[in-house]
């Protein structure tokens, strides 16, 4: 009876054994189930998160590359405009000057007639008919010379300033910008101001007429030398003011390219034509 109730007493500790451990199993597993689900759930978050930051990314990316195209866009728009406008304003200073060239050549017809009259009179005090034919050719070619001489002038001054309007177009982009290009506007105000004097002094030198004090044969050379000489000094003189005038404008472009950031402002400065003054004045001589 001692060893049945023995033998009872070990089955119900195995059982409790064998229950125990089930229920430890049991337990474990219902534990493990939220753990293994909440990982799912934080990966597909984290996906969606990702999935969605990269769209956003994406669009913005789009956003940018659209406006960076549209301020080019306007940016090329504007800075047609401002070409036309800067061309229309060269076209209108030219057409001034032409206007005021043509008003002083009317007068200038008066002048040319008043001193063919007096070379001519002015002639018969001079035997040598060689010698009339001489003055005579050397007056016209004299003529001839200071035409020729303006107009080349002229159009180099035209270049210069076409130049100076560039600068200065660019300048102003710049200010618009936030750039400091103070200097350089003050600079291409008194460039300016060099160009109108040189304008002027061509418009006078458009004007002259270059006649000698005819009264013997023995004086006669050393006059038409006088005339000449006059001539040759006159444009000289002409010819250095647009020179220097050459150079101001090539300092202020220099001025304008030290400005810092510049080189992002529309296109770079234009390089002025370097055309050699000297050459007008080697066929006066």
């Amino acid at each position: 009876m001692k060893i049945y109730i023995s033998l009872i007493f070990v089955s119900i500790l195995l059982v409790s054994s064998v229950v125990y451990a089930e229920d430890s199993i049991v337990t474990d597993t219902t534990q493990n189930t939220p753990i293994t689900n909440l990982k799912l759930d934080n990966s597909r978050q984290f996906k969606e998160k990702l999935g969605s930051i990269r769209q956003e990314l994406k669009d913005k990316k789009l956003e940018v590359q659209n406006t960076i195209k549209m301020d080019k866009e306007t940016n090329k728009v504007e800075l047609d405009a401002k070409r036309q406008e800067l061309k229309n304003t060269i076209e209108t200073k030219k057409l001034e000057f032409k206007k005021e060239m043509e008003v002083k050549k009317e007068a200038l017809k008066t002048k040319i007639e008043t001193a063919k009259v007096k070379l001519t009179n002015d002639l018969t005090k001079i035997k040598d008919e060689k010698k009339k034919q001489k003055v005579v050719n050397i007056v016209t070619k004299v003529a001839e010379l200071n035409t020729k001489a303006v107009e080349r002038l002229n159009n180099l001054t035209d270049q210069i300033n076409e130049s100076l309007l560039k600068i200065e177009a660019r300048a102003n982009d710049g200010a618009t910008r936030g750039l400091d290009v103070s200097t350089t506007l003050l600079s291409v105000t008194r460039a300016k101001a060099s160009v109108a004097e040189v304008k002027a002094l061509i418009l006078a030198q458009s004007t002259k007429i270059y006649t000698a004090n005819i009264t013997t044969d023995l004086t006669l050379q050393t006059e038409m030398s006088k005339v000449k000489e006059s001539f040759n000094t006159d444009i000289k003189v002409l010819s250095d003011k647009v020179k220097a005038v050459h150079e101001e404008v090539k300092n202020v472009a220099v001025t304008l390219t030290q400005t810092p950031n510049i080189d992002n402002v529309g296109q770079s400065t234009t390089p002025i034509e370097t055309t050699k003054v000297d050459d007008i004045t080697k066929t006066n001589n």
